[in-house]
């Protein structure tokens, strides 16, 4: 692809995209005056706010935090108990393997 072709192309893309262009400018437009005026800042002056309502006690609060920081815990120990087991096992996999490649026996005096 040379050049003049590139350029032939994008001229037509342009016509067509002024093409269109031309169709929206055609398309019926809602006068401005119609359209709802919104003044997002002001507060209606008949709507009222309740006041904050504080529906848990901080010492709920903290109770409740307690409950998870404990359970939270627990996962924790169960993770590291379960990545311990894991390693022990590879551990014990790894020597009897070497043991195996070695020719040696296991602690029972049985070859491998």
């Amino acid at each position: 692809m040379d050049m003049s072709e590139i350029l032939e192309s994008s001229s037509s893309d342009k016509q067509d995209m002024e093409g269109q262009e031309s169709d929206e400018k055609k398309a019926p437009r809602v006068p401005f005056q119609a359209l709802a005026m919104l003044e997002p800042d002001r507060v209606p002056s008949n709507v009222t706010t309740p006041p904050p309502v504080i529906t848990k006690t901080l010492e709920y609060i903290v109770k409740e935090a307690k409950g998870k920081l404990n359970e939270l815990g627990q996962r924790i120990s169960a993770i590291e108990n379960a990545q311990l087991q894991n390693k022990m096992f590879l551990k014990e996999q790894f020597t009897k393997e070497y043991m195996k490649a070695k020719g040696l026996k296991d602690d029972l005096g049985q070859p491998l």
